[in-house]
């Protein structure tokens, strides 16, 4: 079983490596963090079209998810508390996991180092991407906040490879959004007549739908209103029953859910963190987005797919068509999509 070990204190993550695409050698590697509920395992659909395209995947399972270390008895009670400095102190561990994670991977796999700024990434592999979808947004956030205080060594090892990051359709709470901008809207952890243990199948079912949102195609979010925006958001899932995503949504639930969830840990840690005070995770974002002396040629996008949830609809790249699962629903094109953001 893989592991990686991510402090001094006997923590490892758990992770999954699709392995060198054939006939590639100087391929790309993208680390892939997942969402709530949901673990890397629900990445496994894109492994052939990355191989394909010479593309390395390696799927990495967080704390308290399947192989991984899970919390002590210490950590669940810090998750619970409600003082800021202590929920910034485990977005900030969480982030150092991270580093640590990517630097012993680096290493321990000894993969292609990125191409130099000076070379046209659209011909060159080499290097390494990062990827994080929905919740896992938070966790990637904390790491680019931690990349002034990594040690030199560090710094340079990660600038030498790291080339790209995406955020992927990330959840409202991760990017610091302010719970004014989406009072209101739905969200089956946050409904209190939905029993705890059962809310991590409730945001199975939620986050799987498709949402027929009424956004204009020449909508330009920097300079929409709130209001603009909120307008055209629908909070109940697509009833179209000939779609063929509501297959693919129902497979995920009745069928191979027990491969890609953990439906447990809703209950046992992911409700904590979703009590996290929006202005730790708005400090992150400031951290992470707003310095890029550390490394100054890494490329950040953000992706939101337009038949998401309505929470998670933030701007930049937008995927038409997809819903908060396209890595699982449509491998194929969101290999292809990933392929160019990342080269």
């Amino acid at each position: 079983m893989p592991l990686a070990p991510v402090d001094d204190k006997g923590t490892h993550l758990w992770y999954e490596d699709s392995g060198i695409p054939w006939a590639c050698p100087n391929y790309t590697t993208l680390v892939l963090l997942h969402g709530g509920v949901f673990h890397g395992a629900i990445f496994k659909p894109m492994i052939p079209y990355a191989l394909q395209r010479g593309i390395r995947l390696v799927m990495v399972n967080l704390r308290d998810y399947p192989g991984s270390t899970s919390y002590s008895w210490a950590e669940l009670c810090a998750l619970r508390s409600t003082k800021l400095e202590t929920q910034r102190s485990i977005l900030q561990q969480r982030g150092l996991e991270i580093a640590t994670f990517l630097r012993w991977y680096i290493l321990n796999e000894n993969i292609p180092v990125a191409p130099s700024p000076q070379v046209d990434h659209n011909t060159c592999g080499g290097g390494l991407a990062l990827l994080a979808w929905s919740w896992g947004v938070a966790i990637a956030m904390a790491f680019l906040a931690q990349a002034a205080t990594l040690p030199q060594q560090d710094k340079w090892r990660l600038g030498s490879y790291l080339k790209s990051i995406i955020f992927l359709d990330g959840s409202c709470h991760a990017l610091g959004v302010p719970m004014q901008a989406v009072a209101g809207l739905y969200h089956p952890l946050l409904d209190t007549r939905i029993l705890a243990k059962d809310k991590g199948r409730a945001f199975q079912r939620w986050v799987t739908a498709y949402y027929a949102h009424r956004i204009p195609e020449i909508i330009t979010f920097p300079f929409a209103t709130l209001e603009e925006v909120r307008a055209g958001l629908v909070q109940y899932p697509s009833t179209d029953s000939s779609s063929e995503h509501m297959d693919s949504a129902d497979r995920v639930l009745y069928q191979e859910h027990d491969e890609v969830t953990d439906s447990g840990v809703a209950e046992r840690s992911q409700l904590l963190h979703m009590n996290f005070g929006e202005a730790v995770h708005r400090e992150m974002v400031q951290l992470g987005m707003c310095d890029a002396s550390t490394w100054p040629h890494l490329q950040t996008k953000l992706v939101w797919c337009d038949k998401s949830v309505a929470e998670v609809e933030v701007e930049f790249i937008r995927y038409r068509g997809a819903n908060h699962m396209p890595h699982w629903n449509e491998p194929e094109r969101t290999m292809t999509l990933l392929a160019k953001l990342i080269r």
